[in-house]
């Protein structure tokens, strides 16, 4: 099963989806300037499977944050 998480702003309703932070994309925020997302690097790597934490901050309003499972084809 494919997990998708997807979070919006609340006041400017810019959607952005788990799955588009990697790599070569780490960072980006909403036109409003309310929600900024990062992926950092773990330092811990003992034992996890997980490169990456998806870290997000919020100013005034808290991002709507929702995941679904998608049955793989």
């Amino acid at each position: 099963m494919a997990e998708e998480t997807k979070i919006v702003c609340p006041l400017c309703e810019r959607v952005f989806f788990y799955h588009d932070f990697h790599e070569e994309f780490v960072a980006d925020s909403c036109q409003c300037g309310n929600i900024q997302i990062m992926l950092r690097e773990n330092e811990d790597k003992g034992g996890s499977r997980y490169k990456h934490t998806l870290a997000i901050t919020f100013h005034t309003e808290r991002p709507q944050i929702t995941s679904k499972y998608e049955k793989d084809e």
